[in-house]
């Protein structure tokens, strides 16, 4: 009895299974319709289903509808995949595609066309709670298509999905499908406006969408195809839709990038339009690509080395002349409409018998306003007129200024202190001596002196002219504070007029003129030499910098000069004047802050108006040479 009853339950249940696979294979007929009719018709109605399938899908049949969601979307054999439009389960299940019919009446539509119970059982969850999940549906989209690999193993769990593929042939033969396009619109009329050309081949109208479509996922995202081995297995069940599905793994792709597209499957080209937002991503490396500008800067790195060098630049630029003929030159007319002086050169050089005119910048050596350029006539191998001011240029050729600095006749810049109340001597030659009286302060603590020139004497011939500034306890710009001594008797500069004093010494012609209200004058001893003198106090400011403890009752006002010489012989000494020999080299250590220049004990001079040092050259003629010269 056991036997033969074992025996009967097995046939029951093989019966029971014949009429279950029959069942599937009408529910297969009747909803795979509708599913091709939600996918074919209604891109986004069939993206509802299949959010529905997934979803809430109630019973087995839910169960397996959300399985085998995820496994088409996988397999690449959604509707959804094959035409972008999201019929998800078009090719699964007469169950799925029933009941992924847009506005949830897939069982209604399946029942429709193949009159089988299928679609009816999809009928039973009701349709309105269901709109909810597909606005969830599209965050369960991209999960799947990043972990790619896993779910392959998804299949596994439900072997009843790779049974219907074998089923799948019904598909390709769907004369019904014809019926079902008057459902559709039903369901959604927007998506008939653009389905109803799809409807008479709508087995070809899938492959041209994807073969436009798979070029910009291609270049959108290479990895996805790296990820899609697993679906070339499926295709081997079915040999129709292998080409739809091959080329519909790349749209998995674009629904990550937008979440929204389930509804709008349809307007799938648009995400390939975005997909050029990742070619943009090129446009990153190129900032790499501005980072060898950086490695520029190292290599202006090499100038610094080269900054050294400047500080021996001044050697280079060729020391003035010492017998300048420069102002070997008389006076002509002057231009009749604009006032220009010009002046006739006599000098013996390139410049001879040349008649030069002043700039329209400056048209008069000696400006009326003392705040103007004059004209300077050039009658040395330059040949050339210029504006220039009338007044000491501290860093140029021949200056000497502050506490006290030179730049020499070689251009090179340097210090020399002496002593407070000692003179030197700062120029000597056969026919011109010049000293320099200093006055200084050494504050507590200090074992130098600081140094500035108070005065200057002149000697030539037998006449000696002395500049110097007053001692004045508080300092005034608009008071004259300039003395100025011709052989030993004050003279005074005109303020107005030409203001001008002037002398022929019969040998000579002497020319002090201001070049400046006050305490500014430019003196020019003809054949010797040309001295712009200055007058200026210590103002508060640097005494508190250079912290010299100046008295309270002395603004010790001192000279800024700047000499120009016409003959200097080639033995002249003296503190500035031995920088105007012919291949002098200086002793100066240069590149340090304050180079110094010594020899105090060579230059020191007895009195300002001595003559007398250890190298000093200069002799007055005696008196009795004078008189048998007359």
């Amino acid at each position: 009895m056991n036997t033969s009853s074992r025996r009967w339950l097995w046939c029951i249940l093989v019966v029971a299974l014949l009429l279950f696979i029959s069942l599937e294979a009408a529910s297969a007929d009747g909803g795979g319709g509708g599913g091709n009719n939600g996918g074919d018709h209604g891109g986004g109605n069939d993206g509802k289903g299949g959010g529905q399938g997934q979803g809430n899908g109630k019973g087995n049949q839910g169960d397996n509808n959300s399985n085998d969601g995820r496994n088409n979307d996988n397999n690449n054999n959604n509707g959804q995949n094959n035409d972008h439009n999201g019929g998800e389960n078009n090719d699964n299940n007469g169950r799925n595609g029933g009941a992924n019919n847009n506005d949830n009446h897939g069982g209604q539509n399946g029942g429709d066309n193949n009159g089988h119970d299928g679609g009816n059982k999809n009928m039973q969850p009701p349709p309105s709670p269901f709109h909810p999940p597909p606005t969830q549906t599209p965050p369960s989209y991209p999960p799947p298509p990043s972990p790619s690999p896993p779910p392959p193993t998804s299949p596994p769990p439900s072997k009843s999905p790779p049974t219907p593929p074998l089923s799948s042939p019904p598909p390709p033969s769907p004369p019904p499908p014809s019926k079902s396009p008057p459902s559709p619109p039903l369901s959604s009329p927007p998506p008939p406006l653009q389905s109803p050309p799809s409807p008479p081949p709508p087995s070809k109208s899938p492959p041209s969408p994807p073969l436009s479509s798979p070029p910009p996922p291609l270049q959108s995202t290479p990895s996805p195809p790296l990820s899609s081995p697993p679906p070339p297995s499926p295709p081997s069940p079915s040999k129709s839709p292998p080409t739809p599905s091959f080329f519909s793994p790349p749209p998995p792709s674009p629904p990550p990038q937008s979440k929204s597209p389930p509804s709008p499957s349809l307007s799938s080209p648009p995400p390939p339009l975005q997909s050029p937002p990742p070619l943009s991503s090129p446009p990153p490396p190129s900032p790499p690509l501005s980072s060898p500008p950086p490695p520029s800067p190292p290599l202006s790195s090499p100038p610094p080395p080269t900054l050294p060098p400047p500080t021996q630049s001044p050697p280079t630029l060729p020391p003035p002349p010492s017998n300048d003929n420069s102002t070997d030159y008389y006076e002509v007319s002057p231009v009749e409409r604009t006032g220009q002086e010009r002046a006739f050169c006599t000098a013996k050089s390139g410049c001879l018998s040349n008649t030069l005119t002043c700039p329209s910048e400056c048209p008069h050596r000696k400006p009326k306003d003392n705040k103007m350029k004059g004209c300077f006539i050039d009658c040395s191998s330059k040949c050339e007129t210029s504006c220039k001011w009338r007044k000491p240029q501290c860093d140029g050729y021949g200056s000497l200024c502050y506490d006290p600095r030179f730049v020499g006749g070689d251009g090179m810049m340097f210090y020399f202190h002496g002593s407070k109340g000692s003179d030197f001597a700062i120029v000597s030659d056969d026919n011109l001596q010049i000293n320099a009286h200093f006055i200084g302060t050494r504050p507590a603590g200090r074992t130098r002196d600081f140094t500035w020139v108070q005065a200057l004497s002149i000697m030539f011939d037998t006449h000696t002219l002395i500049l110097a500034a007053k001692r004045v306890s508080k300092w005034d710009d608009k008071v004259d504070s300039l003395i100025v001594k011709w052989d030993n008797q004050m003279i005074k500069i005109p303020l107005n007029g030409e203001a001008e004093w002037r002398i022929n010494t019969g040998k000579r012609i002497v020319v002090i003129e201001r070049t400046d209200d006050f305490n500014t004058v430019r003196a020019t001893i003809s054949g010797l030499l040309q001295v712009d003198v200055k007058v200026t106090p210590i103002g508060e400011q640097e005494n508190k910098v250079h912290n010299y403890q100046i008295p309270s009752d002395d603004a010790f006002a001192h000279l800024e000069t700047q000499f120009k010489f016409f003959k200097l012989s080639d033995f002249v000494e003296g503190v500035l004047g031995k920088t105007y020999q012919p291949g002098y080299e200086s002793k100066v250590k240069m590149g340090v802050a304050m180079p110094l220049m010594g020899g105090e004990p060579l230059y020191q001079t007895p009195s300002l108006n001595s003559p007398l040092c250890k190298l000093c050259r200069f002799q007055r003629p005696s008196t009795i040479s004078m008189v048998t010269s007359i």
